[in-house]
């Protein structure tokens, strides 16, 4: 599996060069095949990197992996950590100074990749923030030493995003104080929410699973998740 490096890429309009970039691949394909597999690609690259143990899931997705990125030209491979550079740092420089947002939700709609026939609508980010300032409260941790938040419908996370600002607002420590268990029936917005779970490293376990039959297709684990033993 292709190792991704985040390179020193100086450049402050992080989200218009990932755009620019998918742009520039999507020359004999949709931007909607471009990103959904950039995202893809991403999240197996994370999750099988946790993965030490080569078992039939690990197998599955490199696979899948091989096959996606096999199917670009080898100039165009050269770009997706390009677009992973660029979304770490974008990431990087929420977290440390508006706080944890829900970056790759904005970049779908920027891109008009909503599903309008599914009704597919996000929450903005800014009435997510307020509804997790009034669910956080005051912040009183329970005797367990974490907060658990269960999402059904996670979309592209942009409510788990406004929860860890929230607590860090209010000086708690999403990274070790809040654990999420998210679902949602789209395998794009399980990528989605798991990509930045990772990267703003919240303990989670992302299910790609229907929550009202309780079907359930896969499970990513966040490296926090994995490394600080919340299993």
């Amino acid at each position: 599996m292709s190792k991704i490096k985040v390179k020193e890429l100086n450049n402050k309009h992080h989200l218009k060069s990932i755009t620019n970039l998918i742009q520039k691949v999507a020359q004999n394909r949709s931007v909607s095949r471009v990103f959904t597999e950039f995202l893809e690609m991403s999240a197996i690259t994370i999750a099988n990197s946790l993965n030490l143990i080569r078992d039939d899931i690990w197998d599955k997705r490199e696979k899948r992996y091989i096959e996606i990125i096999r199917s670009y030209s080898k100039e165009h491979q050269k770009l997706f950590p390009e677009m992973f550079g660029y979304l770490v740092q974008e990431l990087e420089k929420r977290a440390t100074t508006t706080g944890p947002e829900d970056v790759l939700g904005h970049l779908y709609y920027e891109l008009g990749l909503s599903d309008k026939l599914r009704a597919q609508l996000f929450t903005p980010q800014n009435i997510s923030d307020c509804m997790a300032r009034m669910i956080i409260g005051e912040g009183i941790i329970p005797e367990c030493g974490y907060i658990s938040m269960a999402e059904p419908s996670c979309g592209s996370g942009v409510m788990l995003t406004s929860m860890c600002k929230a607590m860090r607002d209010i000086g708690l420590n999403y990274n070790k104080q809040l654990l999420v268990i998210a679902t949602d029936i789209d395998i794009v917005c399980v990528h989605m929410t798991y990509l930045q779970l990772s990267l703003y490293g919240v303990p989670a376990v992302v299910i790609h699973g229907n929550s009202l039959t309780g079907e359930e297709w896969s499970r990513w684990q966040t490296p926090l998740y994995t490394l600080h033993g919340w299993q």
